[in-house]
């Protein structure tokens, strides 16, 4: 016999809503083991960043962040594209696999580009302190962002990155 899944979600909401929150923590893992820096980290440690990461959609044409506002989260690219830009100018576009937002969390600078979305867009956003918890906990990870704030930004902003303490948020 086949299974009613509508009755099964009115009899257990709870049932049904954890299902589905599961389904989604899968579907995010498989992202970051398929398209993203994070790829290399263990099982264990995807599942935890995996679920700290929260969903986004941005609708085409809504700015994500400005330059020049303070730095509070880094995103992927999950669907669709955005647009960075400085001073009015297109940087680059970015799609599904691309992440953003390092610069100003690795540096303790403002943002350095606006970034828009051209289309309807799908994004996981990690907030800073986590993203400084899974960075300063991996030295491979944190030179990979090195490498991103190179090319994004130049060599003298690089060697500025502030040293991330995986210690520091649970310390007073």
């Amino acid at each position: 016999t086949g299974v009613d899944f509508a009755a099964v979600e009115s009899s257990f909401p709870a049932f049904t809503a954890e299902l589905l929150r599961r389904v989604d923590l899968l579907a995010i893992d498989g992202f970051l083991k398929r398209a993203s820096p994070f790829a290399h980290l263990s099982a264990p440690e995807l599942r935890t960043l995996a679920a700290q990461l929260t969903p986004v959609r941005v609708p085409a044409g809504e700015v994500v962040f400005r330059e020049g506002d303070a730095g509070d989260r880094f995103y992927l690219v999950v669907t669709g594209s955005v647009e960075l830009s400085r001073g009015g100018s297109r940087l680059q576009v970015m799609e599904a696999g691309d992440c953003f937002g390092e610069v100003a969390l690795l540096t303790a600078e403002k943002r350095t580009a606006t970034v828009r979305a051209l289309v309807d867009t799908g994004l996981l956003c990690l907030e800073k302190h986590e993203f400084e918890q899974v960075v300063g906990g991996h030295d491979a990870l944190r030179s990979q962002f090195r490498e991103f704030v190179r090319i994004r930004v130049g060599e003298r902003v690089a060697g500025s990155i502030v040293a991330v303490d995986p210690l520091s948020p649970l310390m007073p």
